[in-house]
């Protein structure tokens, strides 16, 4: 007898605050609807799925989920089923983003997490561009504005635009992966979450928001994955600001599917379904 195919694994990566918990939520309660492209299957017991249902409960009564401890690593079991009937098991991680911020500042990754960094088909990485600090590119100041600011103190440790290249090396390295050519595998999903808060995206795609607040990391993804294995997302999974302590009315009487949207890559358009970035990271590379 064959041994079953291994479920499909993505690595989701974030920072404390990035939107993880609450995207996984809302992907869940659109599957669980069937609306978009992605599904539950028929006949799967909810049970099996807690912790999502307790992410979507809190979503339902206006309250943002909470913060899931420091501690916490586990994966879920995710079944899924497209529009062509084709079904599989997704394993989607659960964790505290401390672990992730945490391994930027030692510059150490644990032995468990270089296993699954490298075994991983994928990589979903969320970055909340309205919560970084990127400092001004002295070459893109006037002479007169340079002059000026000669006495200022120079601020202290790397900004995001270097830190998040930092922390996508570290993951290569810790999954053993050779940049002598582009990645095809994992593929990389970057989701700028929280998209509604960042101004000026009006007409604007998510490749080209990336690549004005975070230029070094635009560049550096682009040389080292294949074009067809990196995709970037614009994510705002709930569309306005939930507190976990406060209800929000509206997310009460018109439910939390009303709420939220994709913008897909190469375009400005929104997407209500946001099973989307999920279907692109379970496509062959």
């Amino acid at each position: 007898m064959r041994p079953s195919p291994q479920p499909p694994t993505i690595e989701v990566l974030g920072v404390p605050g990035t939107g993880k918990t609450n995207y996984a939520g809302q992907v869940y309660g659109r599957l669980r609807q069937g609306r978009g492209q992605l599904l539950i299957p028929s006949g799967t017991d909810p049970g099996d799925l807690g912790p999502f249902e307790n992410i979507l409960t809190c979503l339902q009564e206006g309250r943002a989920a909470p913060h899931t401890a420091t501690e916490t690593y586990s994966h879920l079991l995710l079944p899924i089923e497209d529009r062509s009937g084709h079904r599989s098991d997704l394993r989607w991680p659960d964790y505290g983003g401390e672990q992730l911020a945490d391994m930027l500042e030692t510059r150490v990754i644990p032995t468990a997490w270089s296993s699954r960094l490298a075994t991983a088909d994928g990589w979903f990485l969320f970055l909340r561009l309205s919560k970084m600090k990127v400092y001004e590119d002295a070459l893109s100041r006037s002479p007169e504005k340079r002059a000026r600011e000669e006495l200022r103190r120079i601020p202290a440790g790397w900004d995001d635009n270097a830190r998040q290249v930092e922390l996508v090396q570290l993951l290569v390295q810790a999954a053993e992966l050779s940049t002598t050519t582009r990645l095809r595998r994992p593929k990389l999903l970057i989701a700028l979450s929280c998209w509604d808060e960042i101004p000026g995206t009006e007409l604007k795609t998510p490749e080209q928001i990336l690549a004005e607040r975070l230029p070094l990391l635009s560049s550096f993804v682009e040389a080292n994955w294949h074009r067809g294995a990196l995709s970037i997302w614009g994510v705002a999974s709930l569309g306005r600001d939930l507190r976990p302590d406060s209800e929000d009315e509206d997310f009460q009487t018109q439910g939390p599917e009303s709420f939220g949207y994709v913008i897909v890559p190469g375009t400005a358009a929104r997407q209500a379904d946001l099973t989307l970035p999920l279907a692109w990271m379970l496509e062959p590379p």
